[in-house]
Order: structure tokens, then sequence, then C-alpha cells
């Protein structure tokens, strides 16, 4: 993890020093442990991907070299997220994760992460500008997407993570669908009598 020592180097930190500071974020890890972090001997959980990314003031995208924006959750990135995600209609979707995510990702996983795209861009069509803000979104798929990192690299914990938020995303959709169903009936059964009425 080239990034993690290079940030701990440019703000002059000894290993120590950020073992130390990290206590702050209600992260114990002893210079050891960080050192194996920069050196790629041990992989860190989630939760610890999180706080160093805090710590450090960048993404955890950034952090594990997956992008090179050192804020993603800025404004600016989070609505270019939001206006991106917004435009892409759910067939591009598709294609894009067929061919941009990678292959050791299972086809069902890379089903579910489309999925779950294409419920946000749902939810936030519905919802306008609501408290469901760009940034909000960005964050959560970033969660998520770490979430299905740490589910591949087989975290149980993730794993299980990953199985409860399909869940639940899922009976969310099924809700929305009967609410809109239920919408369109109710619309349907106003334009027959419309019709009856008008034929009479």
């Amino acid at each position: 993890m080239i990034r993690l020592r290079k940030l701990r180097q440019e703000k002059k930190l000894s290993l120590k020093e950020v073992s130390e500071e990290l206590k702050r974020f209600g992260l114990n890890i002893s210079p050891d442990g960080l050192a194996k972090y920069e050196r790629g001997d041990r992989e860190p959980k989630l939760e610890t991907w999180q706080k160093l990314a805090e710590f450090f003031g960048v993404s955890v995208q950034y952090l594990q070299g997956i992008s090179d924006v050192p804020n993603a959750n800025s404004s600016l990135a989070a609505q270019t997220s939001e206006a991106l995600l917004q435009s892409i209609d759910d067939e591009t979707l598709d294609k894009l994760a067929d061919k941009n995510l990678p292959d050791e990702i299972p086809a069902e996983t890379k089903k579910e992460l489309v999925n779950t795209l294409k419920s946000y861009k749902a939810i936030l069509s519905l919802q306008g500008d609501s408290s469901l803000d760009a940034t909000g979104v960005t964050k959560v798929l970033q969660e998520y997407y770490l979430v299905i990192q740490q589910a591949l690299r087989g975290d149980e914990e993730a794993k299980q993570a990953f199985s409860e938020i399909s869940q639940v995303l899922n009976g969310y959709i099924q809700n929305q669908t009967k609410k809109l169903n239920s919408i369109f009936d109710e619309l349907s059964k106003k334009s027959e009598k419309k019709s009856k009425k008008s034929s009479k």
C-alpha cells in the first residue's frame, strides 16, 4: 500500500506517531501493524480502511489505489457521480459492468451491483433533491463497494453484510413496485370510469 506510506510521509509522521494519532479515531493499530499494511503483508478490514482514509483526509478508493482522486467525496465529484448515474440508461449500465468490473468478481455479484446502481438511480429520480444528496449516494456506493471487495476476499462478516444489504434493497424495490402498481391500477380504474361515462 504505497499510498498509505506516501500519505504518512507527506505528513512527516513516523509509524509510531500515526499509531498514536489513530487512537483518537477509535483505531488501535500498532506501528508494526501499520508497517504490514504499508508493505501489503496484511489487508485492512473495511472499518480500518474507512478510519485510515478519514485520518488522512482521502477517499478509501484513493488509499487503496483504485482512484487517483484523493477526495472522491468532494461536492463536485459527488454531483458528477450523481449526474453521470442519472444520465446512463439501464442497458448501458449492464454493459459497463460487464466490460469494466474485474473478471474475478462473479457474474452474480456484478448483477447485484448493477441492480443496486439501478435502485439508487430510481430512488434519485423519485425523490428529486431530498435528503438523499449526491455526497450521501457516493458514500453509500463506496461503502457498498468495500463490502463487496471484502466479501470476495472471504470475509464472512462482509458476506453476511452483502447478503443483508441485497435483501433490504430487494425488499425496498418490491415495495416500491407494489406502490407504483397500485397507483397505476388506481389510474387505470379512474380512466375506465371516465371512458364508461363518456360512452353513455
